[in-house]
């Protein structure tokens, strides 16, 4: 059961840090959930840092290839733009607890041990959207020195609705996500 042991840690972790993050969960909470001893998580990852940053490495990858699958530009900024909303939005609500988990990584503090590996998942992350609003400048001339800003806008909107819709507070119909590219749409055109 060596794999099944290592799967065991990985998800009583996420599950642990999206709710409690780095600081609010122990060693010897992620080993009882999992059922396993302690031995066991430093043979697999050496520390509870590097077991933080194998849950970015095994949960993120998909997200990472989504988003770089999903911001290559064609040409059409609208029509990326709601299928980038539309997808996100069904990936998180498949992965509601590496959706919290990002959300308490977020906020870590700057002179953290587990800052360094919170602030390379999050730049990783902005890359392809990055990379994308670059792209559509060359189509759009107001979007020019702007990419980093609407990144920052964009990922935002995405991470409030999100929790609205977590926690009941906004519902997700079938044209959430026109109606929210709608609304980025008017500050970008406007």
């Amino acid at each position: 059961m060596v794999n099944g042991n290592r799967e065991a840690l990985l998800q009583s972790g996420l599950k642990l840090f999206s709710s409690s993050g780095y600081v609010g969960v122990s060693v010897q909470e992620i080993v009882d959930q999992a059922g396993v001893s302690k031995p066991t998580l430093y043979h697999y990852f050496g520390s509870k840092l590097s077991f933080y940053a194998a849950i970015f490495d095994v949960y993120g990858e998909s997200l990472l290839g989504l988003l770089q699958e999903k911001c290559r530009y064609s040409g059409d900024l609208v029509h990326h733009l709601n299928t980038l909303t539309q997808s996100l939005l069904d990936y998180f609500l498949g992965r509601e607890d590496f959706f919290w988990f990002l959300e308490n990584a977020y906020s870590a503090p700057m002179q953290s041990e587990y800052e360094p590996i919170v602030s390379g998942f999050w730049d990783a992350l902005q890359a392809p959207l990055l990379d994308f609003f670059e792209q559509a400048a060359n189509h759009h001339g107001n979007l020019r020195g702007k990419a980093m800003q609407l990144t920052y806008t964009y990922l935002g909107m995405v991470r409030i609705f999100f929790t609205l819709i977590m926690r009941g507070k906004v519902e997700r119909t079938g044209d959430l996500s026109y109606r929210l590219m709608h609304q980025f749409m008017y500050g970008i055109f406007s």
